[in-house]
C-alpha cells in the first residue's frame, strides 16, 4: 500500500515539474517573439531633434512688407528641410548627420509714379514755346522723346490725379544651405558655424530643437 502511494506521489511530482518546464518555455518563447530590438539612443534622439527643427523651419512664414513715400517692397518665401543620417562605419566612429535647408523667396519692388498730368502741362508749355520761336529742330526733338509726350487718355482719367503703382523689379531666389551635426557624449551638437547676421533664425531653430534631447 505504501509503495502504491509513493508511486502516485512520484508521478504527481514529475507531472508538475514537466508542466512548469513547459510553462517556462512558453513564457520565454512569447517574450522572444514580442520583444523588438531597441532603437539606438543616437537615432531616437535625432528623430526628436529633426521633428522639432522641421516644424520650426517649415511652419514659420517668411516675409515682410516695407512701405515708404515712393513705393513698397515685399518679400515672401518658404523653407524645406531634409536630412541624411550617417551611421558609424566602425564601433569607434560617431553618428553624424547633414541637414539641408532650401529657402525659396520672391522679392518685388513697386515704385509710385508721379501724376503724368503735371508733367504733361510742362511739356505742352515747352512745345508751345518752341513753335512760337520757329525752332523746328527743337520742336521735333521734343515730340520724338517719349518722356515729353502729353499724358494719354488713361493717365488723364486717373481720379484726382492719384498716383499709380508700377512693378519695376521682381526677383525669385533659391538658396541651399547645409549644416552638420555630430553625436557626442550622448547628445547631438551642431558643428557648423552660422552667420549671426543672415542665419539667426536658423540658429534659433537649432537651439530649440537640440534642447529637446
Amino acid at each position: 500500500m505504501k509503495v502504491g502511494i509513493q508511486r502516485i506521489g512520484l508521478v504527481a511530482i514529475l507531472s508538475w515539474s514537466a508542466a512548469c518546464v513547459s510553462c517556462n518555455r512558453s513564457d520565454s518563447t512569447h517574450k522572444a517573439v514580442s520583444a523588438k530590438p531597441a532603437k539606438p539612443a543616437a537615432e531616437e534622439s535625432f528623430g526628436y531633434v529633426m521633428e522639432t527643427f522641421r516644424r520650426l523651419m517649415e511652419d514659420t512664414p517668411i516675409g515682410f512688407v516695407v512701405s515708404d513715400g515712393i513705393g513698397r517692397s515685399t518679400l515672401t518665401g518658404t523653407n524645406k528641410v531634409s536630412y541624411e543620417l550617417i551611421r558609424p562605419a566602425t564601433p569607434s566612429d560617431p553618428y553624424k548627420a547633414v541637414v539641408t535647408v532650401v529657402s525659396r523667396s520672391n522679392y518685388s519692388i513697386k515704385r509710385t509714379k508721379d501724376n503724368p498730368q503735371d508733367e504733361g502741362r510742362d511739356k505742352n508749355s515747352k512745345d508751345d514755346a518752341a513753335a512760337k520761336t520757329g525752332d523746328e529742330t527743337k520742336s521735333e526733338f521734343i515730340s520724338a522723346n517719349p518722356s515729353s509726350q502729353p499724358p494719354t487718355d488713361a493717365a488723364k482719367s486717373a481720379p484726382g490725379g492719384a498716383p499709380s503703382d508700377e512693378v519695376v523689379a521682381r526677383r525669385p531666389n533659391e538658396e541651399v544651405r547645409k549644416y552638420e551635426l555630430l553625436y557626442k557624449d550622448g547628445r547631438w551638437v551642431l558643428t557648423t558655424e552660422l552667420n549671426k547676421e543672415t542665419e539667426q533664425s536658423i540658429q534659433n531653430a537649432f537651439n530649440s530643437a537640440l534642447a529637446v534631447q
